[in-house]
């Protein structure tokens, strides 16, 4: 039997042992992983996985472990220690995105992130008034401009006068490539021309885009009276009425040579 003298080294020499032993057992813990799929997704557009930059982060914000996504935005960072982390996703002209993990130990996590684009960049300095809708058709000028992008973009021009006559040019990524003049009814014309009002277009911005290039883009305006109101588009991020009016412009004046699905257009 230990004397009282011998008794509190050998309970703190017990102690160490205890404590070395569970500082072996959370070693040894088994790591685990993090792993999912980063996609982008541009406005009224479907998502697709894209290359980015992944970290994990500890709770204080230091990285700790980080992989870059593949070209279908496939991810994992493997051997892993189970703890809280902070999975960060970067990708230029994109906003940053965080999610927190808790990582178990020999598990696995599963966590896919879509980046988006920076809310759009507006020219908004004051608001057109809407003029009075045009007795006739004679004074109206309705033009519409696809702008190409690095890719398979069409590109092409539709100029509408009031008496029906239409001037197409088609640039790039279309059947038809350069001019071609034809006509349309004149109650297509004055069916467009309504359309802008149903849209209150007149209200829209001047501009609307984003901050990178090769992108897609629209340039939409009309002329009444010798008085023009013009939209530009760059990156397709206007309104929803914007994007309805151009598709109708497409619809009712474009030639079946643009390439474009043809859809419904309610009206």
């Amino acid at each position: 039997m230990l004397s009282r003298r011998n008794l509190y080294p050998a309970l703190f020499l017990a102690w160490l042992a205890c404590a070395g032993t569970s500082t072996r057992v959370r070693a040894q813990a088994p790591a685990g992983s993090i792993k999912g799929r980063i996609f982008i997704q541009f406005p009224r557009s479907p998502r697709h996985g894209i290359s980015a930059v992944v970290w994990i982060k500890d709770s204080k914000g230091n990285k700790v472990k980080g992989v870059w996504s593949d070209q279908d935005g496939r991810y994992a960072i493997n051997g892993v220690v189970p703890g809280n982390y902070i999975l960060d996703v970067t990708k230029a002209y994109f906003v940053e995105q965080e999610r927190t993990i808790n990582l178990r130990a020999g598990k696995s996590v599963s966590l896919n992130v879509v980046l988006k684009p920076p809310p759009p960049e507006s020219d908004c300095p004051s608001v057109a008034s809407t003029p009075p809708f045009p007795v006739d058709m004679v004074g109206v000028r309705i033009t519409f401009e696809r702008f190409t992008c690095m890719g398979a973009c069409p590109g092409y021009t539709i100029d509408i006068s009031g008496d029906g006559g239409v001037k197409y040019v088609g640039i790039v990524n279309v059947q038809h490539m350069g001019p071609l003049s034809y006509t349309i009814p004149l109650d297509r014309v004055r069916r467009l021309t309504k359309m802008f009002y149903r849209k209150d277009f007149f209200s829209l911005c001047r501009k609307y885009s984003v901050s990178w290039t090769d992108l897609p883009g629209t340039h939409t305006s009309i002329d009444i009276g010798g008085t023009r109101w013009a939209v530009d588009d760059y990156g397709l991020v206007g309104p929803k009425r914007l994007k309805s009016l151009d598709e109708f412009i497409d619809k009712l004046a474009g030639p079946p040579t643009t390439n474009l699905p043809q859809k419904k257009i309610t009206q």
